[in-house]
């Protein structure tokens, strides 16, 4: 069991953790970069804080019903990619992943962060504040080793992954909030707020409906009806919030992700990203 926990549960874990990111944060965040690299540019600071705005505002329409999406409809995806684990099993990957996905938005923010130091040509800040990040992944590395059962270990590092890009978020924001001031914070953590709020919700109710259907028992191909079930659960549940509390950002969001792979699919190739360096900082 510490095996399985430690190394393989733990790397599916952070499998299903980074695959929205991978697939929906760095994609949104690549596509923006060229419109932040020239307004850095251009040094407009008008230009900057309505691009940055919309560069965290963009990914968490998708990233805070993900880590909801993951934390509930974990343990079937988990049965589906690792068949062999027992039930004891299944439920300590799935606290590593939840310990992982709880940094998903978080993860997002320091992501841009990079984006934003490269286009304002701000190496020092990069390194620094990678640093933190690498300081606190460290520090609970070692508390997993020497203080924390070994059974909680690998939860225990994956924590400081979360821990630590919240930390690098946060400071993110107090860094880009002195040097530019108001950008539209406020609405910023509203639409947290609200996406939050719907998606809490839709997550409650697809683990309702897995609890529910838990008499099917844990075959593999059952799995992969009881995550089908109860995804489309919380993504009927999510957008029914989402409607109810005029959260327009999901669904402007949707839209531009459909006319995105419907232009890709009628273009075939995209052509390459504008990756000009600026000539001076933010």
């Amino acid at each position: 069991l510490d095996d399985v926990l430690g190394n393989a549960g733990s790397d599916y874990a952070y499998l299903l953790y980074v695959l929205p990111h991978a697939v929906i944060t760095v994609s949104i965040l690549t596509a923006m970069y060229p419109a932040l690299s020239r307004a850095c540019n251009a040094a407009d600071a008008f230009a900057v804080k309505r691009e940055l705005r919309s560069a965290l505002g963009a990914p968490s329409v998708f990233m805070i019903p993900a880590t909801v999406a993951l934390i509930a409809l974990g343990q079937p995806a988990i049965r589906i990619i690792i068949p062999d684990l027992d039930s004891q099993q299944v439920q300590g990957v799935w606290w590593i992943l939840v310990a992982y996905a709880i940094g998903l938005l978080p993860q997002a923010i320091a992501t841009l962060k990079d984006r934003y130091f490269y286009a304002a040509q701000d190496g020092w800040s990069t390194f620094w504040t990678t640093g933190v990040f690498a300081l606190v992944r460290v520090g609970f590395a070692l508390l997993a080793a020497y203080l924390v059962p070994r059974t909680w270990g690998a939860a225990t590092v994956a924590l400081g992954n979360s821990i630590g890009v919240i930390a690098v978020a946060i400071i993110f924001l107090v860094l880009t909030t002195r040097e530019l001031g108001g950008y539209g914070q406020r609405e910023l953590i509203r639409l947290w707020v609200r996406l939050t709020l719907a998606a809490a919700p839709a997550g409650a109710v697809a683990r309702l409906v897995l609890w529910l259907l838990r008499s099917w028992g844990t075959g593999w191909l059952v799995q992969w009806v009881l995550l089908a079930v109860g995804a489309a659960a919380f993504v009927v549940a999510f957008l029914a919030l989402a409607k109810l509390f005029r959260i327009a950002e999901v669904w402007s969001g949707i839209k531009a992700m459909l006319n995105k792979l419907r232009g890709a699919s009628a273009n075939g190739a995209q052509p390459p990203a504008d990756t000009t360096e600026v000539s001076q900082p933010c």
